[in-house]
């Protein structure tokens, strides 16, 4: 590996909005030569683009999945000098920042990464559920007529024959509309129909979580049934089905989402 020529920093913001943003993290980002802001992984509902330029003392150039991916324009201003990505949530969550990492250390470009708020552990908290009771994160695409993985329900019904929780990841859009958790229970439901392993039924429990992080996140606990065609406003949303309850987990869902079971 050739020696260190520059150096990329990956920057966590947090869930809702710039001013998530940890106060060390803010200081990180002061002090690069270029600034980033990954719209892929994930989205910021309350982001406002330019007070966050301000905080940090320079335009902040928001990037997307070509970009991020093919990683070109962020490893060449990471060459030289120091860079920095800010990245919605948690950077380290997301393989495609694993592999972004993993190329500038190909590169001689030093790396440092700077933790945030993860939606991996907000999302449980906030419906008061037991974190390590998670099994693998399942992501979940919007399905097109020539695209519609099966992967998601699978991986969901591996999780359940384990007793485990649940957490999955709705398609961000990359610049269009994410997905919402209706969309989602919709496409679960149509694979259901097809693969019929139980996962998802109409009268399976499943929480919802809205915009995380944010002054009003909303949180919901219900049969499917119930829930897909709840009105939950604008996204992110993600979907929890939970595995095994302890009695406490249970008390938690109708005190905090509104369970009746």
């Amino acid at each position: 590996m050739p020696a260190c020529m520059g150096e990329l920093l990956f920057l966590g913001i947090g869930l809702h909005d710039d001013t998530d943003l940890p106060l060390k993290n803010l200081e990180a980002a002061r002090t690069c030569d270029a600034l980033f802001l990954d719209t892929y992984t994930s989205v910021l509902p309350g982001l406002d683009l330019g007070r966050l330029s301000a905080a940090v003392g320079r335009e902040v150039r928001p990037v997307g999945r070509a970009e991020v991916e093919q990683a070109t324009l962020l490893l060449d201003a990471a060459a030289s000098g120091r860079a920095g990505l800010l990245v919605p949530g948690d950077p380290m969550t997301a393989t495609t920042h694993i592999d972004l990492r993993l190329r500038a250390h190909a590169r001689g470009i030093a790396t440092k990464v700077y933790p945030g708020a993860s939606i991996l552990t907000a999302a449980a908290g906030l419906l008061g559920l037991q974190a390590y009771k998670f099994g693998p994160v399942v992501s979940v695409p919007r399905p097109q007529p020539s695209y519609r993985p099966s992967s998601p329900y699978e991986k969901l019904a591996e999780n359940r024959k384990r007793a485990q929780h649940s957490l999955l990841l709705l398609d961000t859009g990359d610049g269009a509309r994410p997905l919402t958790a209706g969309e989602a229970l919709t496409y679960l439901l149509s694979l259901e129909g097809e693969l019929r392993g139980s996962a998802c039924t109409p009268a399976t429990l499943v929480c919802v979580v809205a915009r995380a992080g944010s002054p009003a996140p909303v949180t919901a606990a219900g049969p499917v049934a119930t829930l897909l065609d709840r009105d939950f406003g604008p996204p992110p949303h993600v979907l929890i089905f939970p595995g095994e309850l302890h009695f406490a987990e249970v008390e938690a869902l109708r005190a905090f989402a509104g369970y009746r079971g």
